[in-house]
């Protein structure tokens, strides 16, 4: 198995199981609607449904939708994945996470026709919407995968024009 896969089988299936460890943890302990606190009033634990999609929106569409569009992107994904080179274990933990995170989320639309969220962060001017680990793992996985689309992007344009004998480089 190639170091991408490698990676990509790591994150996708870490991703998927600490999430749905986590959600268990919350609807197992924490009643809905209820507020843990665990660093004063900025970050909290909560246990919220929703059967939307990211900030709530879009909650009277039907849930197939959801698993519609999270299929569309497993395959967009999927073929990124393919795409890329074998020994790109970035690009493998990138799309891991970004898969695991949308496994995570699928498992429990199928389960609960809507999904956990759980970690409440209140920046006293704006409170962030509820989210969980596996919304996390789709964010993490995609600035990873445009940080390493800017280096990519930077070394190539790097090595396409080196610079000429006796010129200064550029600092």
């Amino acid at each position: 198995m190639s170091l991408k896969w490698r990676a990509f089988a790591l994150a996708a299936s870490g991703t998927l199981a600490l999430d749905q460890l986590s959600k268990w943890s919350v609807r197992t302990r924490i009643p809905e609607y209820d507020v843990v606190p665990v660093l004063g009033e900025f970050f909290g634990l909560t246990h919220l449904r929703n059967p939307g999609s990211a900030f709530g929106t879009f909650q009277d569409l039907p849930f197939l939708f959801f698993v519609g569009v999270s299929v569309v992107a497993l395959l967009f994904v999927g073929a990124l994945l393919w795409r890329s080179d074998s020994h790109d274990s970035y690009a493998g933990t990138a799309l891991g996470l970004i898969v695991g995170g949308a496994l995570g989320n699928l498992v429990d639309r199928f389960y609960f026709r809507e999904v956990i969220d759980f970690l409440r962060f209140d920046l006293r001017l704006f409170v962030f919407p509820p989210f969980n680990l596996a919304d996390s793992g789709i964010v993490i996985g995609a600035g990873l995968l445009l940080l390493d689309i800017v280096a990519s992007e930077a070394s190539d344009a790097a090595l396409a024009d080196p610079p000429k004998p006796g010129e200064e480089s550029e600092r």
